[in-house]
């Protein structure tokens, strides 16, 4: 049985392309959190990405405020399906990593810990995140956003293992394309095309990068 402060699974939603200040904040914060997973798996490719992603819900957990340290938050700002994430809390509490209340997901001291023995660049950039305004964040999302492209574009990695835990994937979305699988988090096509060397080109802020009218991968 799984404990109460479990919750349902999140569906991806709309957002309007007139891209609020919110909506930038709350994409790049999940982008940041994405990029601090694909570099934990490049630094150590023989890690088992569960593990990996443990580190980075730790990390997700230190970043937002305390009233804010629920699971709905957290899947939010990870960008990752209800189950795989609850099934991740469950290793870190058994871990003695993180205790909960009703509501709260709380770290303990060794869970701080570990969060700080891990922190990399994206993650320091989360710090003073809801800081920025006008031209700097939309340059911060800008760049993070096409560093999120360029990892997924150059195929660096096996992408099965770190994709079917987002919410943002939708496997075989153009089934007759060399490209057949579909990051929703950046709007863009992707999958293994050997022929293909020609670089894509950078993301426009104006373009409205988000989830379109996509169904969740389970």
């Amino acid at each position: 049985m799984r404990a109460s402060f479990l919750s349902e699974d999140l569906t991806v939603s709309h957002v309007s392309p007139t891209r609020s200040h919110q909506t930038v904040i709350q994409d790049l914060t999940t982008i940041l959190h994405k990029l601090g997973i694909l570099y934990a798996a490049e630094a150590a490719p023989q890690t088992p990405i569960e593990d990996i992603l443990a580190i980075e819900t730790l990390l997700a957990i230190e970043q937002l405020p305390i009233k804010k340290q629920t699971v709905t938050h957290l899947a939010t700002n990870l960008g990752l399906h209800q189950d795989p994430l609850n099934h991740i809390l469950i290793r870190l509490k058994e871990k003695g990593f993180l205790v909960t209340t009703s509501k709260h997901l709380l770290l303990t001291s060794s869970g701080m810990t570990k969060a700080a023995e891990n922190k990399g660049t994206s993650h320091h950039l989360l710090i003073g995140l809801r800081k920025l305004k006008g031209p700097t964040l939309i340059d911060l999302y800008q760049l993070t956003a096409s560093l999120l492209q360029e990892r997924i574009h150059t195929q660096m990695l096996n992408h099965e293992p770190i994709c079917t835990h987002c919410r943002y994937y939708q496997p075989n979305a153009h089934p007759h394309s060399k490209r057949p699988h579909h990051c929703h988090l950046i709007d863009m096509p992707f999958g293994h095309n050997p022929n293909e060397n020609t670089p894509r080109p950078l993301l426009s802020i104006a373009k409205g990068i988000s989830p379109h009218d996509t169904t969740p991968n389970k």
